[in-house]
């Protein structure tokens, strides 16, 4: 057995990863935040192909987390509720090419 290092072209000069990876048919995904442009965003590395792309996600979330549900890759706004919200927001992607 050997192990081999995948370059999916991920630089950690960028994104500070927020959460730990949840795994959806064959794509790990991760909550980012840009240190760039201070945004938040989805890191998805497609393990079977090896190749990585950034999720955009909508633009009031400031804190979020990565759930599965019901093999869709969703999202849940986890930062405090304020004066402005009093819910807890959850999106699902369903029209993601491999996640749905």
């Amino acid at each position: 057995m050997s192990w081999r290092k995948v370059d999916c072209g991920i630089s950690r000069e960028n994104f500070k990863f927020r959460t730990r990876p949840i795994c959806i048919k064959g794509v790990a995904y991760w909550a980012t935040r840009n240190v760039t442009f201070d945004g938040s965003s989805i890191l998805a590395v497609d393990l079977a192909d090896e190749t990585s792309h950034h999720i955009g996600v909508p633009e009031e979330f400031k804190a979020l987390g990565v759930l599965e549900k019901d093999n869709y890759l969703s999202i849940i706004e986890d930062g405090p509720i304020g004066q402005d919200r009093e819910e807890v927001r959850v999106w699902v992607l369903k029209d993601l090419c491999r996640g749905g």
